[in-house]
């Protein structure tokens, strides 16, 4: 302990716990995403991994003397989440009908709001921002697309055969761990070529293990965003001043371009996948659209029954004649927490997609084509939250965190860019 609390190697105590605490998140997300998703659950191993990334963050900051934690910095997203679990904690008390199954539902909700904690003070206390947090869970994407491709197993999803990495993972939440995996290898392209290319071999194998798993949603999305990526690349080209290099990115691109289309033209389109991707744009046929259809016409009933506080978090399934949660956010925070519950949860986030559409026009360079990709990923958040659950799990409450937390990076720089300029407008006066 002596070891660490002092500098090792030139590096301060502060940054070796930083990189302890990167090291307990890398391990939490492992289990999270991938031991548990295959091997089933492992409580010891959840609430242990959260215990140790916490301790290690807590050491980071007390081991500097003038080290504290900013919380005014903190992302208005994580402010949101919790405003949000305290009410649902206060109002499920009251209208859940299984009070047991409610209370376990919020432990495991501030549980990973803990987390949430843990690397909003890791980006503020290194100064590093969001990156390092989307490198993790690139790490994290490649590691299972690689197991899907290799282990992975076929499973019947809507009428077509899925391959996930188990019986236990579900297709749907495969594909947006590694979706997530597509935005962190975007989020940051002004590289040295060689490592452009095996970005691009890591893209297609990360695409490839999506259109695997069937999600037709996750699939539009990560379209979207590559689309972004390799335009910027190919914009960013003009600015290089080597003529060769730019000629062999462009075959790069050309050849993952040529591989994708081959796989399209002669396998995928020839899939039972194909078949169904194809329903998402006409529903005759699709059994699980109209299982959905029925699932959020309960939800909305349940919210005519109970239209203030709803009926209690992670409640709809003891309403639900299949046991289920309802598949959609949007129907579960309606059902579940009511009205006040809807108004908590999305309007902070409307505002922030509101004043990030209006940075967008305003902005050049590499901070629009940063912009231009959170704004993507926050839309593609918004469609897959049609499908699935953010409030649940944590990956999806990790993306809207580094999405957000991005954006708010960037209006802060912009701030402290124009102080600094009107500053020196004044000293210029003054002289």
């Amino acid at each position: 302990m002596k070891y660490f609390k002092e500098n090792a190697a030139g590096v301060s105590a502060k940054k070796t716990w930083l990189f302890i605490s990167k090291f307990f998140l890398f391990c939490f997300l492992l289990y999270v995403n991938w031991y548990k998703e295959i091997w089933g659950d492992r409580p010891v191993f959840l609430y242990g991994s959260v215990i140790a990334l916490t301790g290690s963050v807590v050491i980071s900051f007390t081991t500097e003397n003038h080290s504290k934690i900013k919380f005014r910095s903190l992302p208005q997203f994580f402010w949101t989440l919790l405003i949000f679990g305290v009410y649902c904690f206060i109002t499920g008390f009251f209208v859940s009908a299984k009070v047991s199954s409610f209370v376990s539902s919020m432990v495991t909700y501030f549980c990973f709001l803990v987390v949430l904690a843990d690397c909003c003070i890791i980006a503020q206390q290194s100064g590093e921002g969001w990156r390092w947090l989307l490198e993790i869970f690139f790490y994290i994407a490649l590691i299972c697309a690689v197991y899907a491709i290799f282990r992975g197993q076929g499973k019947s999803n809507g009428g077509a055969i899925a391959y996930t990495m188990g019986p236990l993972n579900n297709p749907n939440s495969l594909a947006h761990v590694l979706l997530i995996g597509i935005f962190g290898l975007a989020t940051e392209h002004k590289e040295e070529e060689k490592f452009l290319y095996l970005k691009l071999f890591f893209a297609l194998v990360i695409s490839y293990a999506i259109m695997r798993t069937g999600s037709r949603k996750t699939l539009i999305s990560t379209a979207v965003l590559l689309a972004i990526w390799v335009r910027s690349i190919l914009k960013e080209m003009k600015t290089r001043k080597n003529k060769g290099s730019n000629i062999i990115i462009i075959l790069g691109i050309i050849i993952a371009a040529g591989l994708v289309v081959w796989y399209i033209m002669n396998i995928f389109m020839e899939s039972d996948q194909y078949d169904r991707f194809m329903q998402l744009f006409n529903d005759e046929g699709d059994n699980s659209n109209e299982e959905r259809i029925k699932m959020y016409q309960l939800a909305f009933q349940i919210w005519q029954a109970r239209p203030v506080f709803g009926v209690g978090f992670n409640q709809y399934q003891f309403y639900s004649w299949r046991g289920d949660y309802s598949h959609s956010t949007y129907a579960e925070v309606l059902s579940c927490t009511g009205t006040i519950g809807v108004l908590i949860l999305f309007v902070p986030v409307l505002v922030q997609m509101g004043k990030m559409i209006a940075s967008i026009r305003q902005s050049s360079g590499n901070k629009k084509y940063v912009l231009n990709l959170c704004l993507a990923g926050l839309l593609a958040e918004f469609f897959l939250g049609a499908g699935g659950i953010w409030i649940y799990g944590i990956n999806h409450e990790i993306c809207l965190l580094c999405i957000l937390g991005i954006f708010e990076n960037q209006t802060m720089n912009n701030h402290v860019t124009e102080q600094r300029k009107e500053v020196k407008s004044k000293c210029r006066y003054i002289k």
